[in-house]
C-alpha cells in the first residue's frame, strides 16, 4: 500500500533530520544492501579460492612459505564465501 502525501513529506523530514544529525549512519544504511554485500562477499572470496589455489600448486615445491601463503588466502577466502552464503540465507534484521 503506498504512503500519502503526508506520510511521505513526514519519511523525508525523518531521513533529512537522521541526514544531519548522524551522517555517517545515514550514510550507512542509505548504501548499499546487504544482499549486494553478500553477494560481493562470496565473489571475492570464490576469486581469492582461486588465486589461493594456483598459488599452493605453483610455488609449493618450490617455496613452502609461499605455498602456505596461498593456502591461507584459500582458508580465509573459504570462510568469506562462508560468510556471505550465511548472510544471504539468514539477512540481518533491522
Amino acid at each position: 500500500m503506498p504512503l500519502s502525501e503526508h506520510e511521505q513529506k513526514i519519511l523525508s523530514d525523518l531521513e533529512g533530520l537522521l541526514s544531519r544529525q548522524d551522517p555517517r549512519f545515514a550514510r550507512l544504511v542509505s548504501g548499499t544492501s546487504s544482499v549486494a554485500r553478500f553477494r560481493r562477499w562470496i565473489r571475492l572470496g570464490i576469486a581469492g579460492c582461486l588465486v589461493g589455489a594456483a598459488v599452493l600448486i605453483a610455488f609449493f615445491t618450490m617455496s613452502v612459505l609461499v605455498g602456505l601463503a596461498g593456502l591461507a588466502v584459500l582458508v580465509g577466502s573459504s570462510l568469506l564465501i562462508a560468510r556471505g552464503v550465511d548472510g544471504l540465507r539468514h539477512p540481518p534484521s533491522g
